[in-house]
C-alpha cells in the first residue's frame, strides 16, 4: 500500500498518495497534516471560531492555503475555522482577500454603467443590492451610493429595478417562534440539508434533516437582519423542494435545493 501522504484539510482524513479529492466533503487534498482544534496555539492562547458554512468548498480550500502560507495556526471543524484569538486581524485580512477573489469580476475593458442609489431608502437600496447578488451579476458600489455594472448586464439590472418598483408594500407574517431555538440555527440546518440534496437527492439523512428544518423554518420568527421578502422567497422555495421530495422528482430536488443553497449562502 502506498504511504499516506495527503489529507483533507477540513475533515482531517488521511489518504494514500494520488487521491486528489476527499470522498467525504469533496475538498481537494493537501500535502500537510492538518492540526486538530486542540493543537491550535499554545496552552495560554485563547481561541476563536469563524463560520464558513456559506462558503463553497473551493473558497475554504483557498483560505486554508493562504493560512498555511502565512504560517497562521488553524484547524477546521466542518465549516468552522478555529484560530488563535491573537491572529484575528491577520486572518481577517486573508478572509477579505479570498472573499474578494471569489466574487464575480468585471471583464477587462468592459463598458460600465452606473446607477445612482441616493434617492432610494436604505431598505430598498439593500433589497436591490441583494437582488443583484442573487442574480450573479458582477458589480461594485462606489462612494456608498453608486452601483456599477457591466453594460452587458444593463438589461438584467434594469429588470431588477423594475421589479423593485413594482413590488407592493406588503406586510408579511411569519411563525410565532420556537421556544429555545435560535432562528439562525434553523437557517443553517436548512442550508446544510439543501447543500447535500443538491449533490445527492437520494441522501435519506439529508432528506430527513431538510423536512425537519423546513417545518421549523415556517415556525420561527423572521431571522434577525433578514429582508422579509427574501425570507418569504426561501420559504416558498422550500415548499417546492418539499413537494419535489414527496414526488421523488430528483431533477427538481436538485434544482430547488441549489436555489435554496445559493440564496442562503449570501446571508449566512
Amino acid at each position: 500500500m502506498a504511504p499516506v501522504t495527503v489529507w483533507c484539510f477540513q475533515c482531517r482524513i488521511d489518504y494514500d498518495d494520488g487521491v486528489e479529492v476527499c470522498v467525504d466533503c469533496t475538498a481537494a487534498t493537501i500535502e500537510r497534516s492538518p492540526l486538530a482544534p486542540h493543537e491550535v496555539g499554545g496552552e495560554g492562547d485563547d481561541q476563536m471560531a469563524y463560520e464558513f458554512n456559506a462558503w463553497p468548498i473551493e473558497a475554504r480550500g483557498r483560505l486554508d492555503s493562504e493560512l498555511w502560507k502565512a504560517n497562521l495556526s488553524h484547524s477546521w471543524m466542518a465549516g468552522s475555522l478555529i484560530i488563535r484569538a491573537a491572529d484575528e486581524d491577520a486572518v481577517d485580512a486573508l478572509v477579505d482577500v479570498v472573499d474578494t477573489e471569489m466574487q464575480p469580476t468585471f471583464t477587462v475593458g468592459a463598458e460600465l454603467v452606473e446607477y445612482a442609489l441616493d434617492d432610494y431608502p436604505d431598505d430598498a437600496r439593500e433589497r436591490v443590492l441583494h437582488m443583484v447578488d442573487l442574480a450573479g451579476v458582477p458589480h461594485r458600489v462606489e462612494d456608498g451610493h453608486v452601483l456599477v455594472v457591466q453594460e452587458r448586464d444593463e438589461a438584467a439590472v434594469d429588470d431588477l429595478f423594475d421589479r423593485l418598483s413594482s413590488e407592493a408594500p406588503e406586510r408579511l407574517t411569519f411563525g410565532p417562534g420556537i421556544e429555545g431555538v435560535d432562528p439562525l440555527d434553523v437557517v443553517h440546518d436548512l442550508f446544510v440539508a439543501s447543500d447535500k440534496l443538491r449533490k445527492n437527492p437520494t441522501d435519506s439523512r439529508a432528506r430527513g434533516a431538510f423536512m425537519t428544518a423546513q417545518t421549523d423554518a415556517h415556525e420561527i420568527k423572521l431571522p434577525w437582519g433578514y429582508d422579509s421578502r427574501f425570507w418569504r422567497g426561501v420559504l416558498d422555495r422550500s415548499d417546492e423542494l418539499h413537494d419535489a421530495l414527496e414526488q421523488d422528482d430528483r431533477d427538481l430536488v436538485k434544482e430547488h435545493a441549489l436555489a435554496i443553497r445559493d440564496a442562503l449562502r449570501t446571508v449566512l
